[in-house]
Order: structure tokens, then sequence, then C-alpha cells
């Protein structure tokens, strides 16, 4: 996608309007991303818009989106940090999970689970709020 300078946009032709709107869908998540938040919201929109009218109607929508698109300001901020987040995860050694913090009622863990020894049911103990004490919007 690009912006012409004259008033118009360009993107590579296509007779797809599924691929277009996907298309824009995603150049909004990384190319647009953070710098204007009301792209990808257009986008999807868009997307919906070309669903539900088809071509040939569907390429004012996607005229609309794909203007937009080129005029907004650009960041891949986001994308940037999801890809280098992604790779320190991938490049760590996973530490084993503390004892203190694993699920220890399935079987094969050590442990029981706790449950409230005066009950006379085995169902934890566990106060909830009355009924009468919320009040509904009349």
């Amino acid at each position: 996608m690009r912006f012409t300078g004259s008033g118009s946009a360009r993107t590579k032709p296509t007779t797809n309007s599924a691929s277009s709107s996907r298309r824009i869908v995603i150049f909004a998540s990384e190319d647009v991303g953070l710098a204007d938040p009301e792209a990808l919201p257009l986008a999807i929109a868009t997307q919906q818009a070309v669903e539900f009218v088809g071509l040939p109607e569907a390429r004012i929508p996607l005229a609309h989106a794909t203007d937009y698109m080129c005029r907004a300001k650009k960041s891949r901020e986001a994308y940037e940090a999801l890809g280098a987040a992604t790779e320190e995860i991938e490049s760590e050694q996973t530490e084993r999970v503390p004892e203190r913090l694993k699920n220890k009622h399935f079987p094969g863990e050590s442990g029981k689970l706790s449950f409230n020894s005066t009950a006379q049911t085995s169902a934890p103990l566990q106060l909830y709020f009355r009924i009468s004490t919320f009040r509904l919007a009349e």
C-alpha cells in the first residue's frame, strides 16, 4: 500500500475482495499499529462490510480503508516488541516450576486439596454476599 500524494492510494490490484480486506487488517496491525488506534477497528469494519455487500460494491469500503491506511502514521513498535519478546523467551532455558506454585490435586502430583475439616461436606468454605444486599437498577 502506498499513498500517491495526488489524493489517491494504490494497492496491488486483485479480484479477490477477501484477500484485499485481509491484507488491510494485517497492514493496520503490523504497519500502522500503535500510531493510530483507530486503524485496526476500521480495518475490521471494512472486512465485515466486504463480506456483507460483496463485489462490486465492496470496492468502496476497500478504497476508503486503503486510503486511510496510507495516510495514517506508521509504527511497528508493538510488532517489533512481540518479536523481541518471543525471541527472548525462546532463547531462555526454561526453569522448573517451584513446588509452591504447582497444582497439586491432579493424579501424579504430590499433595491433596485442602478442605474445611469442620464442614459436613467435603466442599471448601466459601462466603458469598446475600442477594438482598444488591439492588438492581430499575
